[in-house]
């Protein structure tokens, strides 16, 4: 029984729904059915980098076309509640202005070299899409998530931290961005970023779990550093139901551990520590995303 024993691992943790990123599998599994299989409610988080995959063979006009219908559809989804990026993987984070006439000549270079991924030719054309689905995104009241620090071995890890996205999140500072990972490892940066732009928030993956032994100063700094409000636990998982468990527990008892200091040293109420605890593990996601208790 799959089903009754992934969600028998959420029910014990207390993990009542799933913000899942449809990068992979490819295609991706439709929001119901991946519901189905684990017995949680699922919202869709939906990412840009397939849709350029999808749409790039034909002109860089077709190409943009797509793009930016593929990202009004998804908005048109009401269990829809972000879209993301993973450009940190393909060509950086220090995302540039280009023109369309640039871009539209990068396209062509881009193409021409076999989609080869470079900051030359693939850049001005992954950074000019990504501002149109910005723009799309505050159009329709809905978050924007870029994933912000480390990852797999194929991240462009010069230009990955969250100090190559500050520039754009100047730009984008009046719509709701959220630096999935909060930079991890480069955790400092993220706070300070988040702690000056009004909109920017912080999830809290990657370091939980895998950087467990990390965990506890980390929280401490970040709701020390960063609004509450702006805190958003997440577990980083896609595959393993344990690991949705495993990491639902490790957080929720680092956290307690931290806010039982903060109270201590009187820094906050019980009263005040409760609130702060529920806005990281919950209440923070659902009121950015627009989700019902």
């Amino acid at each position: 029984d799959p089903t009754g024993y992934t969600k028998g691992l959420l029910d014990a943790a207390g993990v009542v729904a799933v913000l899942s990123d449809e990068g992979y599998p490819q295609p991706p599994i439709a929001a119901e059915e991946f519901a189905e299989t684990i017995g949680a409610r699922v919202h869709r988080v939906a990412r840009l980098e397939p849709w350029i995959l999808r749409h790039r063979e034909g002109t860089f006009d077709d190409l943009v076309s797509g793009v930016e219908s593929e990202a009004t559809d998804a908005a048109s989804d009401p269990n829809c509640v972000a879209f993301k990026s993973i450009v940190a993987y393909r060509t950086g984070l220090d995302v540039g202005k280009p023109s369309a006439a640039d871009a539209a000549e990068a396209f062509d270079r881009w193409k021409g070299e076999g989609w080869r991924e470079s900051r030359d030719h693939a850049k001005p054309v992954r950074d000019f899409l990504i501002r149109r689905t910005l723009v799309v995104a505050a159009a329709t009241d809905r978050a924007f998530h870029f994933h912000c620090g480390g990852g797999d071995p194929d991240i462009d890890l010069a230009h990955a931290t969250p100090e190559s996205l500050f520039p754009l999140l100047v730009d984008v500072q009046d719509q709701p961005v959220v630096l999935v990972h909060s930079g991890y490892p480069w955790i400092r940066e993220a706070a300070y970023i988040a702690s000056v732009l009004p909109n920017v928030y912080l999830e809290l993956s990657e370091l939980i779990p895998w950087g467990w032994g990390q965990v506890e100063w980390a929280l401490e700094m970040l709701v020390g550093t960063v609004p509450a409000a702006k805190l958003l636990y997440g577990s980083d998982e896609a595959g393993e139901p344990e690991a949705f468990w495993a990491s639902a527990l490790l957080a929720r008892s680092a956290l307690e551990r931290v806010l039982d200091r903060f109270v201590e040293r009187d820094y906050v109420s019980v009263h005040e520590a409760e609130r702060l605890g529920t806005l990281v593990l919950a209440g923070a996601c659902r009121t950015l995303h627009g989700i019902g208790a």
